[in-house]
């Protein structure tokens, strides 16, 4: 009897009791307690802190992993099916548990089944890797081809979420292999999409990107999958964005929003209001305020943790755009703690990057190099080319801030090509301007003039304000003054100010403090009334070098006052 009693208890690896060892043993509850009583008093068992069940465990665990070794195969094969099926009906057992032992007992079918039931409540409690662990075991264990493909499509999301790229990618592949065999178009066109949107994230050209998805969107309208096709369009909506499009980017994402509102799919509608309200920020403040709320409570309601981090980061970046800088910062601290809590680790980086933005706004360079600093390690960490594009940007925003001239030339040198090659065509023009302006300081003069010959044609095809801007007219401005072209410098800087005035107030402001010293004399009344509308607002007042400059831009206007 107790060399029955120990050999289930080494198989079942955990804590046991008279009840446990009787169902696992077959043995009757006498031959179970005189068992139990003889290990008790070898020490080989001792008492546990459970008394209401009177548990036992192992004094060690080479006690237990030696009664292992000693078992024959067979008998080993036959307690672990005889573990999984008492712990399956005793209830309260993690499914975890019961699936391990399925495994061992080489019952496929049944370990499939748990390992998905135990991923799906480490996804619920936001443990990422034992989820990944959990469907890796299901994807071992799958009693058929369609099984597995699914296991693999789960797979794929799971890593996309965490960051894991060239995982991802792989597994839509081994899967899309098997759906197209199948002639299964749906689930291959989904699988497609999921592909896609990790190429994206791993820094496939824009246009390249595009195409595909206008043929992935054509192919969603002959299977007439009209969920699946808005997913899609999101992505186009996204490209669009990426290439300097804003107008065709918000009509799709309108078109998003009408179909996720007729299918009643509340992960989707969430999706396609923060993709709208990303669209229409800079016009529409107080629309997308909204959106991003509602996308923020769609995705609470359903508990998905990856979206509400998202909505988080994007309602923080609406409150720097809003300058409202104390509930950017909470915001943002919110994302971050939860992107950590979760696993996200790429939309943790976001929020670092996000809050290294707000930093340096605030003139707390050093806050913000480490905030950045952060981003790029997190973004390295899950080779997400874009979040490294925006935090290397960002960068070299801050080293010119700081005067480090030098390095900010050469950190723009790099965002340009990193955004020509991904295709982000307002962050590559921005960086170039970005690049002009330290070359002007540095006195190169033709780089620099070279850079604002490419530089000033963008800006001619664009009549909308977007983030980055106000370095290409800034850069048109210096050459402006710098060749006595002071009609042109007071038309531009009219036009630039009243572009900025309605979405990018610190845009605004920082053109103004850029040059209303040197504007006032071309352009006295405009100066003076950007200087009145723009020195009371936080984000003047929050930016020490900004607040400076408009100290004697204040004193300047009021002594012009006094003259007159």
């Amino acid at each position: 009897s107790a060399r029955a009693v120990v050999d289930a208890a080494a198989v079942l690896a955990r804590d046991c009791d008279e009840e446990l060892v009787a169902a696992m043993t077959g043995l009757p509850a006498d031959d179970v307690v005189d068992g139990l009583a003889r290990l008790s008093a070898a020490e080989l068992l001792m008492p546990t802190f459970e008394r209401v069940r009177g548990a036992l465990t192992f004094a060690h665990e080479e006690v237990a992993r030696v009664t292992r070794s000693l078992l024959a195969p067979s008998q080993r094969v036959a307690l672990h099916l005889r573990a999984a099926r008492v712990l399956a009906q005793r209830g309260g057992v993690s499914a975890t548990e019961i699936a391990f032992h399925y495994e061992a007992a080489g019952a496929t079918s049944e370990a499939h089944e748990y390992a998905l039931l135990g991923a799906d409540a480490a996804l619920a409690l936001y443990e990422n890797a034992a989820s990944a662990s959990l469907l890796a075991s299901a994807e071992r264990t799958a009693p058929s081809p369609e099984a597995l493909a699914k296991v693999r499509v789960r797979m794929a999301s799971l890593a996309e979420v965490a960051g894991r790229y060239e995982e991802a990618e792989a597994l839509c592949e081994l899967a899309l292999t098997w759906y197209e065999a199948q002639g299964d178009r749906l689930q291959a066109l989904r699988v497609k999409r999921t592909r896609m949107l990790v190429r994206m994230f791993r820094g496939q050209s824009a246009h390249d990107t595009l195409a595909v998805l206008l043929t992935l969107e054509g192919e969603a309208r002959e299977v007439n999958a009209d969920e699946e096709r808005a997913a899609i369009l999101l992505l186009i909506s996204q490209t669009h964005w990426r290439l300097g499009d804003p107008s065709a980017a918000k009509r799709v994402a309108e078109e998003c929003v009408e179909i996720a509102e007729r299918a009643g799919e509340p992960a989707l509608l969430s999706d396609s209001c923060n993709r709208l309200a990303i669209t229409i920020q800079l016009e529409h403040a107080s629309k997308a305020r909204t959106l991003f709320n509602r996308a923020l409570q769609l995705a609470t309601d359903i508990g998905d943790t990856m979206r509400r981090v998202r909505c988080l980061n994007n309602l923080g970046i609406l409150e720097l755009i809003e300058n409202n800088w104390e509930e950017a910062r909470m915001v943002l601290r919110a994302a971050a703690d939860e992107a950590r809590t979760a696993g996200l680790t790429e939309f943790w980086g976001r929020a670092a990057l996000n809050s290294g933005v707000l930093a340096g706004r605030l003139g707390e360079y050093e806050a913000a190099a480490e905030y950045l600093g952060e981003a790029l390690q997190l973004c390295a960490a899950v080779q997400n080319s874009e979040l490294q594009l925006y935090a290397t940007y960002n960068l070299a925003h801050l080293e010119r801030d700081r005067g480090r001239i030098r390095e900010a030339g050469e950190t723009y040198e790099l965002v340009m090509a990193l955004a020509q090659r991904i295709g982000q065509v307002e962050v590559e023009q921005g960086a170039r301007a970005g690049y002009g302006l330290c070359q002007l300081v540095a006195g190169e003069l033709a780089e620099a003039r070279g850079a604002a010959a490419q530089v000033g044609p963008f800006l001619a095809t664009r009549a909308d304000w977007f983030q980055g801007r106000e370095l290409g007219e800034a850069l048109a401005l210096r050459f402006d003054l710098l060749d006595a072209r002071f009609p042109e410098a007071v038309k531009r800087l009219t036009v630039a100010l009243a572009l900025a005035h309605p979405s990018d107030v610190y845009g605004a402001a920082w053109l103004t403090a850029e040059f209303g010293e040197q504007m006032r004399p071309y352009a006295p009344i405009l100066v003076d009334e950007a200087v009145r509308r723009y020195a009371s607002r936080p984000e003047v007042l929050a930016n020490p070098r900004i607040r400076d400059r408009f100290t004697v831009l204040l004193i300047d206007s009021d002594s012009t006052i006094d003259r007159s």
